[in-house]
C-alpha cells in the first residue's frame, strides 16, 4: 500500500550548506562540528556521498535559543549586581 503526503500539509523543508551556515551563526567549521559532537548543535543530513545540509528552521531555532540565553544571562548578572549593592555594607 502506497501513502500519499498532502504537500499542502507539510512545511517546505529548505537545507542550508555549510558556508551559509558559517555565515548565519558567525561560527567556524570546526565550532560547528564540534558542537554537533558534544550534542549542542543540529545534526546535518546527508545530502549525498559527499554533501551535508542543515534544516534551516533547526538553525534558525538554535540561533533564536542563543539570542534568549545570552539575553537570561545578561537579565541574571543585573539581578546580582543590584542584589549585591543592595546587600553591601
Amino acid at each position: 500500500m502506497e501513502t500519499k503526503i498532502n504537500q499542502s500539509n507539510t512545511p517546505d523543508i529548505r537545507m542550508l550548506r555549510l558556508p551559509e551556515v558559517i555565515d548565519r551563526t558567525g561560527l567556524s567549521k570546526a565550532t560547528i562540528y564540534e558542537q554537533i559532537a558534544a550534542g549542542t548543535f543540529p545534526q546535518p543530513v546527508n545530502l549525498g556521498p559527499r554533501a551535508v545540509g542543515f534544516v534551516e528552521s533547526e538553525v534558525g531555532q538554535w540561533l533564536r535559543s542563543m539570542v534568549e540565553a545570552s539575553r537570561v544571562q545578561k537579565r541574571q548578572a543585573e539581578e546580582y549586581r543590584q542584589y549585591r549593592e543592595l546587600t553591601a555594607f
